[in-house]
């Protein structure tokens, strides 16, 4: 079934609709200036720029915007550079919707019972949402090469997870299945139902245009990985990867170490 979805897990999604971020009453803009650069890696920061560009996801400006944000340069394990918004002023004058985010517990009850799973990962899931001209007027940031905005959400404003949440119910909205922000998870007691419900949801992708990250998902397994736990077939059960220093760590040997390992 999954290849048949093959284009479901290719490129970066976009939800319906633009996400309009409102300021407190009194906000005081702020202008932050260009972070040093080292020598060595202006070209390759430059190339990322233009690589974000060229993808539509940030967009060179000239024009007066009134906030002005630093941008942080980390470097990635393959050498290339993440260019991340660092919105601390904004963030402090950003009202925030406070859309409840489910809990851990309120997806197991969904999934009681169940036998078969399936977890899908959102790509880039925040990216997927587009923000409104005045909101992308707000992350304007700063660079040696200019200023450039966002035209897609960036995941490090304060409210990501709140809109990303709402947009996400809205769009597998009367499907039978359980997420929180970029994570959901498909059950059934069988593998039809498994089946027929994994389907719905990813013809409902298809059609909403949201992209799953393949290496990251999990397709009709006995347990799934979800939030530090084990959902399975025999109900929650502790995730080995999370309880490993534990259940590895060897026994005290005498009555300094106990008392280390007491606190």
């Amino acid at each position: 079934m999954i290849d048949l979805y093959a284009d479901v897990f290719e490129g970066i999604g976009q939800l319906s609709g633009v996400c309009k971020l409102k300021l407190k009453e009194g906000a005081v803009p702020t202008i932050q200036p260009p972070k040093r650069v080292p020598f060595a890696s202006e070209k390759r920061l430059k190339a990322e720029l233009d690589r974000l560009e060229q993808m539509k996801i940030i967009e060179k400006v000239t024009k007066p915007t009134d906030w002005v944000n630093s941008a942080v340069i980390m470097e990635k394990a393959n050498g290339n550079l993440r260019i991340c918004l660092d919105p601390v002023d904004l963030n402090k004058n950003l009202k925030r919707p406070h859309y409840p985010i489910p809990t851990f517990e309120s997806i197991a009850q969904r999934c009681a019972g169940a036998k078969i799973f399936s977890k899908l990962d959102a790509t880039n899931g925040f990216s997927s949402m587009m923000l409104d001209d005045e909101t992308s007027d707000l992350t304007t940031f700063n660079t040696i090469y200019g200023r450039y905005i966002s035209k897609r959400y960036p995941f490090v404003l304060n409210s990501a997870q709140d809109y990303f949440q709402r947009k996400m119910e809205e769009t597998f909205e009367n499907l039978n299945l359980g997420l929180i922000v970029d994570d959901i998870v498909i059950c059934g007691a069988d593998d039809s139902e498994h089946d027929e419900r994994l389907k719905a949801a990813l013809e409902c992708a298809r059609d909403k245009n949201v992209k799953f990250n393949r290496e990251k998902c999990v397709f009709g397994a006995e347990s799934i990985p979800y939030f530090g736990h084990l959902l399975t077939s025999e109900g929650i059960k502790s995730d080995p990867e999370k309880t490993r220093a534990i259940t590895e760590m060897p026994p005290p040997e005498n009555s300094e170490q106990l008392q280390k390992l007491l606190g």
